[in-house]
């Protein structure tokens, strides 16, 4: 078993981060194309969540990088 680095440990944070992204839009897209209004409500908070996910991704590559703004 190898000792686990930072850039191997960041990979592996990135992918999650971005995964859960996907699933957040797919969740948003399936639960808005059930129909009533209060699904499309709950669909657009979904989407709203895989947005923050994608700032979430970039602010980690930004820490990552040294950049924190």
């Amino acid at each position: 078993m190898s000792i686990p680095t930072v850039a191997e440990e960041f990979a592996q944070l990135i992918e999650h981060l971005r995964k859960a992204q996907e699933h957040c839009a797919m969740i948003g897209h399936l639960t808005s194309a059930q129909g009533s209004k209060e699904d499309k409500v709950l669909g657009n908070a979904w989407v709203t969540v895989s947005e923050l996910l994608k700032v979430m991704q970039l602010k980690t590559t930004n820490l990552a990088q040294g950049r924190l703004q």
